[in-house]
């Protein structure tokens, strides 16, 4: 059955309403604690929690993060590719560097998140992604990120620096974000 807009579904948890677009999602009076509605131009369900809408499911998304080294900088990088997954406040995501020419890169490879990470309250840094070299080294290597910013820091499982020229960095892992909300 397609999903037509100002449809109401009833499931066995729950009803559903399936609305276009942003604005033709229930405001004011319409809105109720604990509706959700499932969104047609994106993909998305959503959750009315009484103070915002909560993305409780969608498709799987595509980001451009920027990769840098902490010190010297990679000559060239291949096709780095990042997908993500947003659900009830987590962030699920995938992401693979090639580094083609290493150059003077050192110490730490980082990328920027598409979404800002919650730390917790009196954490310097948290552990959200592991990951693995796969074509010189096969070496572990662990994901952090920082209090102060939304970008992913890749080093080895020993803290050495995990690229170099012809590397191909695998890593995924999951962080709660900032904002639940849409």
């Amino acid at each position: 059955m397609p999903l037509c807009p100002n449809t109401t579904l009833l499931l066995p948890d729950r009803y559903y309403t399936v609305v276009a677009n942003t604005a033709a999602r229930p405001t004011g009076a319409a809105l109720l604690t604990g509706m959700m509605i499932y969104q047609t131009d994106v993909g998305r369900t959503y959750l009315w929690d009484g103070s915002g809408w909560v993305i409780m499911s969608e498709p799987v998304q595509s980001f451009g993060p920027t990769v840098t080294s902490f010190s010297g900088t990679i000559t060239t990088l291949g096709t780095v590719t990042f997908t993500y997954h947003r659900s009830d406040g987590w962030l699920d995501f995938n992401l693979v560097i090639p580094i083609t020419t290493n150059g003077t890169a050192g110490t730490t490879i980082r990328a920027t998140l598409p979404v800002a990470p919650a730390i917790p309250t009196g954490a310097a840094s948290v552990v959200v992604a592991y990951g693995r070299e796969t074509s010189v080294t096969g070496k572990s290597f662990i994901g952090t990120y920082q209090a102060t910013a939304a970008v992913l820091e890749l080093n080895n499982y020993d803290n050495s620096y995990v690229g170099g020229s012809g590397y191909t960095l695998h890593t995924a892992g999951r962080y709660r974000m900032t904002t639940r909300y849409s």
